[in-house]
């Protein structure tokens, strides 16, 4: 069963008196019109009431209410927000005009549990201010400050800007992964409940329950709900407008399960429901760090990489396509995912024979775990075929130091690997014709910098010898793991990241074709029967 939404939760309202403290005169405010946020729905921001720098906020929320503000700013100017409390731990979020949010907890972890951020706006508009408690059972009076701050001050990560240190607040971008026994997600464990009578309710009905954890951009999570007694429904909201709901889990049936990579720092709430209005009874809701993905082996990378610069012809000389293959090895080395065994191979050292031998003893060598890769970067061409069993009557070559390798002896040595993955990476004219011939089982994926007809162009603007020599690399060092940023880079990814390059730089740049016919470079990719999930490194 499934379900695309959810009705919000019923708003209880708890309106209490609040003034605006500006110097030394008191006033009393307009009508109480703060943000209540409920189930994660946020009202409109026209509605709210107006603060600026200079003013305190004096107010007090009920358990599980939030109260905002909307600060109308300009970009450039620097403002303190202190959100402080002896009742309870206060949580400060600011949403920003474009959507982005900044959230925090504890202003000195460990030791205060009031609230700070310090920011330079980068974007003029109207800024959501929001004060809630950290437990959905606090409740109390705060107080909420709003100050210009000086040039030179230390101000905090704004999302998507460079960070410039400042205190307690982490920018939502994905920070790296964490290392054994760092603790990173604080809520994390196993809670058993009944659903019933007594619980708050949606406004279609169901009953719900909800619980709190807090972690930082990039943590990866599972929530897992089960429940032999109704058909389980749970709810994931955080920071902004983030939201995931899930009904069934992938083989779980009517038990619900959300893996997710938490995109925002700061506390997200998590909705224990049902299905049906009114359904009841006992269940039990895990919170576990890491993912399916995050929590996998992680593969070995087996790879050859051959670059060829300098050919026995100094005028068939390639610019840079040595320093591709030396430029990747170094990424795959600095991921500490690479097999010893590799082979990096670079002008007269890429023979057939050394090829062959290279390609046949590290692909045999990568066990059913592990990843093995093929990359060259060099000169390609087509010669006639050998079998006539090619439509266009040609065979695709690479053009190696003492002859020519041919896409089907390719093929040939790929049938030595036993990996997992098997991925033919090739930065060179002609290079989609590999892919007939190669990617021909399961578990092979090729790249290729350009269709079976036509040229690939140096990637001069970048010093490389081919442009996918260049994004590929990047790819490698970290570029590519965004979707999500978890320290894991899947096929989904690493393909899609590519495309990406390609139409940011490529889209209009012309090649030959190998007749002399004006054509364009295209990308070209052919998964096979391999899964976009399949992890990479």
């Amino acid at each position: 069963m499934g379900r695309s939404r959810r009705s919000r939760m019923t708003r209880r309202g708890m309106w209490m008196a609040w003034w605006v403290i500006a110097g030394v005169c008191l006033a009393p405010a307009l009508a109480p019109s703060w943000l209540l946020q409920a189930g994660g729905t946020v009202v409109a921001q026209e509605a709210l009431p107006a603060v600026s720098p200079g003013a305190t906020v004096m107010g007090r929320i009920a358990p599980g209410e939030s109260q905002s503000w909307r600060l109308e700013a300009r970009a450039g100017q620097s403002v303190r927000i202190d959100a402080d409390s002896t009742d309870f731990d206060t949580v400060l979020t600011v949403r920003f005009p474009d959507g982005r949010t900044m959230e925090n907890d504890d202003r000195d972890p460990g030791r205060d549990l009031n609230s700070t951020l310090r920011m330079k706006l980068p974007v003029s508009g109207t800024y959501v201010v929001t004060v809630r408690a950290f437990g959905r059972a606090e409740q109390g009076v705060y107080r909420l400050a709003v100050a210009s701050m000086g040039e030179g001050e230390p101000v905090d990560a704004v999302p998507g800007a460079p960070a410039p240190g400042g205190i307690g607040t982490r920018a939502p971008q994905a920070p790296p992964v964490a290392g054994p026994g760092e603790a990173r997600l604080q809520g994390a464990g196993e809670r058993t409940g009944r659903l019933g009578p007594g619980d708050d309710r949606l406004d279609s009905g169901e009953f719900v329950q909800w619980f709190e954890v807090s972690g930082p951009a990039g943590q990866p999570v599972t929530f897992t709900l089960r429940s032999t007694e109704f058909d389980t429904y749970l709810m994931l909201r955080g920071p902004g407008d983030f939201r995931i709901d899930n009904d069934d889990g992938p083989g779980m049936g009517t038990d619900s399960r959300i893996e997710t990579v938490l995109p925002t720092t700061g506390v997200y709430r998590v909705g224990v429901t049902s299905y049906r209005p009114g359904e009841v009874g006992r269940y039990r809701l895990e919170i576990t760090e890491g993912t399916t993905l995050t929590n996998a082996r992680r593969p070995t990378v087996y790879a050859v990489l051959a670059g060829m610069t300098e050919y026995p012809n100094p005028a068939s000389n390639l610019p840079w396509c040595a320093e591709d293959a030396i430029r990747l090895h170094e990424a795959l080395a600095a991921t500490g995912r690479l097999a010893p065994v590799s082979v990096l191979l670079t002008d007269r050292q890429v023979t057939r024979a050394n090829l062959r031998d290279a390609v046949t003893r590290v692909a045999a060598a990568a066990g059913p775990d592990d990843v093995f890769l093929f990359f060259y970067s060099g000169h390609g061409n087509q010669v006639p075929a050998l079998a006539d069993d090619e439509l266009d009557g040609l065979d695709e070559v690479l053009s190696v130091w003492d002859g020519d390798v041919r896409d089907r002896e390719v093929a040939e040595w790929f049938d030595h690997s036993r990996a997992r993955l098997s991925i033919l990476a090739l930065d060179a004219c002609h290079a989609g014709g590999f892919a007939r011939d190669v990617i021909s089982a399961p578990g092979r994926i090729g790249i290729f910098s350009s269709e079976e007809d036509v040229t690939s162009l140096v990637a001069q603007r970048f010093e490389a010898g081919g442009y996918l020599s260049h994004f590929l690399r990047q790819a490698v060092e970290g570029a590519a793991d965004t979707d999500p940023a978890d320290g894991v880079l899947t096929v989904g990814e690493l393909t899609q990241f590519l495309r990406r390059q390609w139409a940011e730089h490529m889209m209009e740049t012309r090649a030959d074709t190998g007749d002399g016919r004006r054509s364009y470079q295209n990308l070209v990719i052919v998964r096979g029967a391999v899964h976009v999930d399949e992890i990479v490194l």
